[in-house]
């Protein structure tokens, strides 16, 4: 009686551990994923030549200028008849490897994640979006791209310190050979419905990061708005390290895991030595 009762909790310590743990494991194992997806990445931008990161830059400019002509009214987006012909190929733009446009980098809160395409399926529940109708994020005046991230996703951590983020504060976008930097400028709460604060403007080169606040509620946004840094741009060198940072963190995330499966494992061994 006394080893079966041993049993139950020993059976009741490994659920709750496993329950315990198992944000730790899915942002670990997400998080390489997202690694390995920008390590695709840029190994595939890497086997384009000069021409055709030209034609693909290109396009995204066209549909940058397209989106540029849009007007607001009463914080209501009207898009001009340019950006009308060009939207239908969105998703074709910045389009080579499974919807990946490139990638963000936010060295304060240890964010790394792809940027995918904003109107694909479920993107939201993978990585950060672009949010489709805001100019593509390969810098240039007259600019203002958005992009959105989760905040309290139980499977793995997005712009969730996104809060913790101040003015002066830089991250980095990688689009092809484009290497950005942005010096956040501006830190907003609005409801969902206020677009005011992602307008174009045509002496400017901005950047926006979106998610949900207060984490856990989530009736209103938090916009972080960064401005290009045209000195500050990086180099491939920046990229690499980040890419061994989010290694050894992956690493180091099992070490807790693997020393409380050794304590059950002992607990165990005892039990069935009673």
């Amino acid at each position: 009686m006394k080893k079966v009762i041993s049993i139950i909790l020993v059976c009741i310590i490994v659920v709750g551990i496993g329950i315990l743990l198992y944000p730790i494991i899915s942002n670990s194992v997400n998080s390489y994923y997202n690694s390995s997806n920008i390590n695709e990445y840029n190994n595939n931008v890497k086997s384009l030549n000069n021409n055709e990161i030209n034609n693909m830059l290109n396009k995204a400019i066209e549909y940058n200028n397209a989106v540029a002509t849009s007007s607001y009214n009463n914080g209501i987006i009207n898009y001009g008849e340019q950006y009308k012909k060009v939207i239908s190929s969105y998703d074709n733009i910045l389009n080579f490897e499974n919807g990946i446009i490139g990638y963000i980098e936010i060295p304060r809160i240890n964010v790394y994640l792809p940027i995918y395409h904003g109107d694909l399926k479920d993107v939201l529940t993978k990585c950060a979006v672009h949010m489709k109708g805001t100019s593509f994020p390969i810098g240039g005046k007259g600019t203002h791209a958005v992009i959105s991230a989760h905040s309290g996703y139980p499977q793995q951590k997005f712009f969730d310190d996104l809060d913790n983020l101040k003015k002066g504060d830089t991250f980095r976008i990688t689009v092809l050979n484009k290497k950005l930097e942005y010096k956040i400028i501006k830190i907003n709460i609005v409801k969902p419905s206020d677009t005011s604060h992602t307008k174009i403007n045509q002496n400017e080169d901005l950047v926006t990061l979106v998610t949900c606040y207060p984490y856990g509620i989530n009736s209103h946004r938090l916009l972080v708005t960064g401005e290009r840094q045209y000195n500050n741009d990086n180099s491939n060198k920046n990229v690499i390290h980040k890419n061994n940072d989010i290694k050894i963190s992956y690493k180091t995330s099992f070490i807790p895991i693997v020393l409380i499966l050794s304590y059950i494992f002992i607990f165990i061994y005892k039990v069935k030595r009673h």
